[in-house]
């Protein structure tokens, strides 16, 4: 992970595991682009090519957009519940998947 995306690690992770904890409330989820750190830092929202280079989730995927995650899962899910036709408990191991593939993502420390 380089530096820039491992300063905004732990924004990242607290973000995401707020997201757990707004849909288990039934509250409003804050899952677009201009709520993610890692999004703001390497994304340009324009659809460029080199959109999300340097993301260690397009590190992991080789995909821009979080394309091959759960995050897709996650905003299709969420839109269900929104319009009653899907369930919080859907929703919710979505979320904690793509919590699963955050955590995944720091590098393990040598002792």
């Amino acid at each position: 992970m380089n530096p820039k995306a491992r300063a905004v690690y732990n924004e990242v992770l607290e973000h995401w595991e707020d997201i757990l904890r707004r849909a288990k409330a039934d509250l409003l989820l804050p899952i677009g682009p201009d709520d993610c750190a890692w999004c703001r830092l390497f994304n340009s929202l324009k659809s460029r090519s080199d959109d999300c280079i340097g993301c260690p989730i397009y590190e992991r995927t080789g995909k821009q957009y979080c394309y091959g995650t759960p995050y897709w899962a996650v905003d299709d899910a969420y839109d269900a519940v929104r319009y009653a036709s899907g369930t919080k408990a859907k929703l919710c191991r979505a979320i904690r998947e793509q919590l699963a593939l955050i955590r995944s993502l720091l590098p393990k420390t040598v002792t």
